[in-house]
């Protein structure tokens, strides 16, 4: 089995490298005798640098340059013979920037060109520049205003990898588009707006190049059309481009599962971004994307991944799952479950079903657990009325059955007294999940069966045992939960469900 693991940075987590490597080394601890690669990208965003200069052969450089608001940080480019590797944010990203700094009215891309200057003065003759993350709207003017920086250009070549192409003003443009993104209000875009226009205007004159409908213009404020027109750069997918460079197509020969990923995924991610990207190369190879948030499932489906994993649980904050400890302990949990698969059983399972859930019991008696439901249930008519009735389902690694559970659609709560009143009046009718059992020695059954169920249907009641700390002792001890009912997501059951992740 050969595996490719693709994957982006989680932003403000973690890096592309890490969370490729966390992914990678999961696959590795479940299943030693596979073959995994890892290939961190970037679509030409945050870690471009990272991403190519490894397998360019380059040396890392810095320079002193102005950050958007004018103060001296230290920019990082790549460089690579006469290629340099620019990442516009190391001088006017973001992430130089606190929330309450924020404001593309002041923030100037003066320190891009300085930091151009630099990587020309090293040696550089052609320039990768990556155009994501910038905290500015100026069109590029404040780079211009570098002293000498134009002519020290004279017979450079340039491409911009991007993932937009948005014209330089207009609806679609970079004031009206990106600026509301980086700190602008409503009147601040209007400002911004008149101020490209007149931009565009000079550059017309100054360069006999029209930004304003120019595609990919509008990309990092702007800037991208300063680059068309005073350095006849060329756009390009940035994704498509940090493929090319990084030999994806001959990675990829052979494997039998590639799997992307990014911190969210969403509408946004059909649109150039990194997971696009490797499924569009895929020919043909299943891609999994695995990724800490994940909306618009029908739509990512449809695209053709063959299955989406959310990494951070839904009933975990924000804030926490931000957590770099948190999200590579959820990577772990979440690459467990994406490697099984389920399916509908069958009646001639039957006999490799009851072995599971017969190791789920055997679990349970062991630990002490009196619970009186355990001696002879669930019985083997009870299983093949689940199959019968196309309620009971297997949970797989390759071809063995490790997990099954039963799902099956309930008018009324099975145990009334737990629920919230007002669940109950917001939904008419739910799935309960019924008689999970699992191998005690497989991980991730119980992750598998819970991102499955809420990819078809999120209206779905989990019920833990009511002392909780059974729960958590199973998952932490076992790695597992065992036989039983188990309803979750309400109050103090989010604990066991993070205990397991």
């Amino acid at each position: 089995m050969k595996v490719l693991v693709a994957t982006d940075s989680y932003k403000g987590c973690l890096p592309a490298g890490e969370v490729a490597a966390l992914v990678a080394a999961s696959i590795r601890d479940l299943h030693p005798g596979w073959e995994v690669l890892e290939l961190p990208l970037s679509d030409g965003g945050e870690g471009l640098l990272d991403v190519l200069l490894p397998v360019l052969g380059g040396k890392r450089m810095h320079a002193d340059v102005q950050d958007p608001l004018g103060r001296t940080v230290k920019a990082r480019f790549g460089l690579s013979g006469e290629t340099a590797v620019i990442e516009v944010a190391e001088a006017c990203g973001l992430k130089l920037l606190s929330d309450f700094e924020r404001n593309p009215l002041k923030a100037s891309s003066y320190g891009v060109g300085e930091l151009l200057l630099a990587a020309r003065r090293a040696g550089a003759r052609h320039f990768l520049v990556g155009l994501g993350g910038s905290a500015i709207c100026d069109g590029g003017a404040g780079m211009m205003q570098v002293p000498g920086l134009r002519e020290a250009m004279e017979g450079c070549t340039f491409e911009l990898l991007c993932d937009v192409d948005n014209p330089f003003i207009g609806p679609k443009g970079a004031a009206r588009v990106f600026a509301p993104q980086k700190g602008a209000t409503e009147a601040d875009v209007e400002v911004l707006e008149e101020r490209l226009a007149v931009l565009a205007g000079q550059l017309l004159k100054e360069t006999g190049i029209d930004v304003r409908d120019l595609p990919g213009a509008g990309a990092a404020g702007g800037l991208g059309g300063a680059f068309m027109a005073c350095f006849g750069a060329r756009g390009v997918s940035g994704i498509d481009r940090v493929l090319e460079l990084l030999r994806f197509d001959g990675l990829a020969d052979g494997a039998d599962l590639l799997i992307t990923g990014e911190g969210k995924s969403d509408s946004q991610t059909l649109m150039g971004k990194v997971p696009q990207g490797v499924l569009r190369h895929s020919r043909g190879i299943p891609v999994v994307l695995l990724s800490g948030r994940i909306e618009g499932r029908p739509a990512l489906l449809e695209a053709g991944f063959d299955r989406l994993i959310e990494v951070s649980p839904r009933s975990l904050p924000l804030e926490e799952a931000m957590q770099p400890a948190v999200t590579a302990r959820n990577i772990r949990s979440a690459v467990a479950a994406g490697l099984l698969t389920i399916r509908p059983a069958r009646a001639d399972e039957l006999r490799s079903i009851m072995d599971v859930l017969d190791a789920a019991i055997g679990i349970m008696r062991a630990s002490g657990n009196k619970n009186q439901w355990i001696n002879g249930y669930p019985s083997e008519e009870v299983v093949l009325q689940d199959i019968g009735l196309h309620n009971g389902y297997v949970v797989l690694d390759g071809a063995r059955i490790v997990g099954y559970f039963a799902y099956i659609a309930s008018p009324e709560p099975t145990y009334a007294k737990i629920y919230d009143g007002a669940w109950l009046e917001e939904r008419s009718s739910y799935h309960v999940i019924h008689r999970i059992g699992s191998y005690p020695e497989v991980h991730g059954v119980f992750r598998a069966i819970m991102d499955w169920c809420f990819s078809r249907d999120g209206n779905i009641r989990i019920d833990t045992h009511r002392d909780n700390r059974i729960m958590q002792h199973n998952i932490l001890k076992y790695g597992f939960t065992y036989c039983g009912i188990i309803y979750l997501l309400s109050g103090d059951d989010r604990l066991a469900y993070q205990a397991l992740l």
